[in-house]
């Protein structure tokens, strides 16, 4: 999915690294606990440099995480995010699809799981003041059984943050936002 960002952002002169992780295999908290790992390595190397990020999906949760451990580096929470179609609020489409016992066991024990049964990722923590962000949901009415603006799998109004944040809500798909 982001190998595309990878590639263009290279393209214009950026320095690029893709952070991947296998979401079925872990909990959210273990995934930020290795994404804060890789933050510090970069941090050394470009001492005061803010790190700047674009997540989708959970990988908005993952980041979110992160930023708030308490190993993770200043020039982490001073650059700018964009997060595209974050379950910010939780999923309710994650929380339906939790009922089905085949698609549990698919998803397995870890971030799957969290996905469908927490209704809000709060206690991930904030993303810092210090950060600028920008939020960019889909809205396709794709998924008439959450019965809102929707990209197919998050709502709107579950993309939001508690703090401040700007918010453009694009017609996309989950996936294609991308």
């Amino acid at each position: 999915h982001m190998l595309y960002y990878h590639k263009n952002f290279k393209k214009e002169g950026w320095d690029v690294l893709s952070f991947g992780y296998h979401s079925r295999n872990e909990f959210i908290e273990a995934h930020a606990e290795k994404l804060v790992k890789t933050l510090n390595h970069i941090a050394k190397k470009k001492k005061n440099f803010p790190i700047n990020f674009l997540t989708h999906s959970m990988g908005g949760l993952v980041l979110r995480k992160a930023l708030n451990h308490p190993n993770c580096p200043k020039e982490a929470k001073i650059g700018k995010i964009v997060m595209l179609a974050p379950p910010n609020q939780g999923a309710r489409w994650g929380r339906i699809l939790g009922k089905n016992k085949l698609v549990k066991k698919i998803a397995k024990d870890y971030s799957g799981n969290q996905l469908m049964n927490e209704d809000s990722f709060d206690f991930l923590g904030q993303i810092p003041k210090s950060a600028k962000v920008l939020i960019i949901a889909g809205k396709s009415f794709t998924n008439p059984l959450l019965k809102e603006a929707n990209d197919g799998e998050v709502c709107v109004k579950e993309t939001f943050l508690n703090t401040p944040h700007e918010h453009v809500t694009i017609i996309a798909e989950h996936k294609t936002i991308l």
